[in-house]
């Protein structure tokens, strides 16, 4: 929208502030010259006004990233969150001008996504697409009432055997492992209770299971107190 040579955006000055004068000029001047905007004013009043430039859909959503990739593995379960798209649009806030949803550009057997949040879930197996690459192409788009705008980006996935994807099979997920309470040391402490037996206390130590690669250790200790008679 224009209005003589200046340019009116509302994505770059929404409002403006605008001050009208209407002056009464002295009747045998303005007689003599009507021309003659030097002349001062007999009275003057003065009012403000507001401008507040409406919108208009000019604008197209906008993806945060563009060309996004993905790497899944084949015996990924359906209903896995992949990736959540994310795009914006500079017209008014909340109207359906910078209103935008998502939608899969071709219908999809193995991805769909959610139409306010942008989520790609995964809906199908992929043992049958294993070490291959896809590509998924997801539309945004906006609402105005008069025209709407869309955009579109493409999303490269990439999908490896199941088989090539390391397992850790030792200790299992989320297992816990309890102990006693573990002295850093052994120790053997032996004193006299009568002349025909000797008491021994000390720390003994089990271990319970190790990783692999023996890099941690656990154990389980105990205190006994065992009688030796001669």
């Amino acid at each position: 929208m224009t209005s003589g040579t200046v340019s009116i955006d509302r994505e770059i000055t929404s409002q403006y502030q605008l001050t009208v004068l209407a002056c009464q000029h002295h009747a045998s001047a303005a007689a003599a010259d009507d021309d003659d905007d030097d002349d001062e004013c007999a009275a003057n009043i003065t009012r403000s006004l507001s401008i507040k430039v409406l919108d208009v859909n000019d604008n197209w959503p906008v993806f945060t990233t563009r060309h996004p990739s993905v790497t899944l593995v084949s015996d990924a379960r359906r209903g896995s969150r992949i990736i959540q798209l994310s795009a914006t649009d500079s017209d008014a806030p909340a109207t359906l001008n910078s209103l935008v949803s998502y939608r899969l550009q071709s219908a999809s057997q193995l991805f769909s996504v959610d139409a306010l949040t942008g989520w790609v879930t995964l809906t199908e197996s992929l043992i049958d697409v294993e070490e291959a690459e896809l590509t998924l192409w997801v539309v945004a788009e906006d609402h105005g009432s008069l025209v709407q705008h869309a955009s579109t980006t493409d999303i490269h996935i990439k999908v490896l055997s199941h088989q090539r994807r390391p397992r850790i099979t030792e200790p299992p997920n989320n297992d816990t492992i309890l102990v006693t309470q573990v002295h850093t040391h052994r120790y053997t402490h032996t004193h006299t209770a009568d002349d025909a037996s000797h008491v021994t206390d000390c720390c003994v130590c089990e271990l319970v299971s190790r990783t692999t690669d023996s890099c941690l250790w656990w154990f389980s200790c105990v205190h006994v107190s065992h009688k030796i008679y001669k």
